[in-house]
């Protein structure tokens, strides 16, 4: 509720940190059914959409703008393309997201400690200093009911879901 009064579009059984939601503004959008357990967003001024059946895992970090280095007007770098994690993505513990990164792909998975440097095709497996392609994923986790990973507290979603309220 707090994440969607300061006019964040936040779909239905989102688990995300308390700190994280003090945070969020109407730059963001997040689908259904995911989970995030950070709040490490480097700044909300920019554009953010995290798709549907996602997982965030704990310390991820986005860092959304930075500056370029060789101008005298230390301009930003993303200026204003927006951030957008696909649906299906797994973004797995302290890995990283650099302001040169624009897309994570449907269905992508980066790896642990891996830092994105650059767009992330659709259901690649990525990891590495820079990320770099190790294979294709052959499915998403579509059978998977994403809020049960969240230490056992499906069940007071799940009474949420069919009592028609919204987390």
């Amino acid at each position: 509720r707090c994440a969607r009064r300061n006019g964040a579009h936040i779909g239905d059984n989102v688990c995300i940190p308390m700190s994280l939601a003090r945070k969020l503004n109407s730059n963001v959008t997040i689908g259904d059914h995911t989970i995030i357990q950070t709040d490490n967003f480097s700044s909300m001024r920019h554009k953010i959409t995290i798709g549907s059946h996602v997982i965030i895992g704990g310390n991820v970090k986005f860092v959304m703008g930075g500056h370029n280095i060789d101008s005298p007007e230390w301009e930003n770098i993303r200026k204003t393309s927006p951030l957008v994690v696909k649906d299906y993505v797994w973004l797995c513990p302290d890995s990283v997201i650099m302001p040169s990164c624009s897309e994570i792909g449907y269905g992508a998975v980066v790896g642990a400690n891996s830092v994105v440097v650059k767009d992330v095709p659709d259901m690649a497996v990525v990891s590495g200093f820079p990320a770099k392609v190790l294979r294709q994923r052959k499915c998403v986790h579509s059978d998977l009911v994403v809020e049960s990973m969240v230490g056992g507290d499906f069940l007071a979603y799940q009474h949420a879901r069919h009592n028609g309220k919204r987390n």
